[in-house]
């Protein structure tokens, strides 16, 4: 790279870090009062047992609990859902941090519920979440 491109990714890189600070600050404090808080540490260990099964990074694990985190405080979820809920936010932060290649499909997620579920039922709650 010339020095020229240099500066102008580092005038990028500056306003991206930007961006994420003003977006950080407004953002909502979490409250953890979730009516499914019980069962979030069985929550948290099955997803990364999950991960694990589908070959996912660390930083995808964390990401999929502080979404998992957000959206449960803002829904009362009820106990066959949750597992659905747990795999949405796994796909979710694995089409931010892992390759392409690694995105695990939904029709595989789906194999991996203890209760059998639609395709369709499963798009509709990424759908769901990403609206949150």
């Amino acid at each position: 790279m010339t020095q020229e491109q240099l500066s102008l990714v580092s005038d990028y890189v500056e306003d991206i870090l930007s961006w994420m600070k003003d977006k950080e600050t407004s953002m909502v404090e979490l409250q953890l009062l979730s009516p499914q808080l019980d069962h979030r540490r069985q929550l948290v260990a099955w997803s990364c047992s999950t991960a694990v099964q589908l070959k996912l990074s660390t930083q995808t694990v964390h990401l999929a609990v502080k979404l998992l985190d957000h959206f449960m405080a803002g829904h009362d979820i009820e106990d066959p859902q949750l597992y659905l809920v747990c795999l949405g936010c796994l796909q979710l932060a694995a089409k931010i941090h892992e390759k392409e290649s690694n995105i695990p499909r939904g029709s595989q997620l789906i194999s991996l519920l203890p209760e059998p579920l639609s395709l369709s039922a499963f798009l509709s709650l990424e759908f769901v979440m990403l609206s949150f």
